[in-house]
């Protein structure tokens, strides 16, 4: 049975992600009431039928241990968005990122949006 991101009834709070991050954020998902703008093209969000939620994948080994001293190693995620005929990939966000993502389109998608990722993430629900 398929899953679908649960309406939510409250706006989600810019405020839980950190200002850096949300700038970031914003230069690849701006958010408005009628459209989001993701990596600049406008998008309705009539237009968002499903949402996939992956962990991005480590680098191993030597380069990954000496490549953590310099990054930030927290885990990190690349959100699929499709559209009616298009895919949109927002890449290597936070998890506060990517539930700010999730949240907003729970909140402004007016049609039932299909989810494929881990459990536990973002409420969900079956239709």
């Amino acid at each position: 049975m398929a899953s679908y991101l649960m309406r939510m009834n409250v706006r989600p709070d810019e405020a839980a992600v950190p200002p850096a991050e949300l700038s970031r954020l914003q230069h690849m998902f701006d958010i408005y009431s009628a459209e989001v703008r993701i990596h600049g093209e406008p998008v309705g969000w009539e237009e968002i039928t499903e949402v996939e939620l992956v962990k991005a994948p480590t680098v191993g080994g030597l380069g990954g241990i000496v490549m953590g001293f310099f990054v930030n190693t927290q885990d990190r995620y690349h959100v699929g968005i499709y559209l009616r005929r298009d895919e949109a990939v927002l890449a290597n966000i936070s998890m506060k990122q990517v539930l700010y993502v999730m949240q907003s389109i729970a909140y402004y998608a007016p049609n039932p949006v299909s989810y494929t990722g881990p459990d536990g993430i973002v409420p969900l629900t079956e239709l």
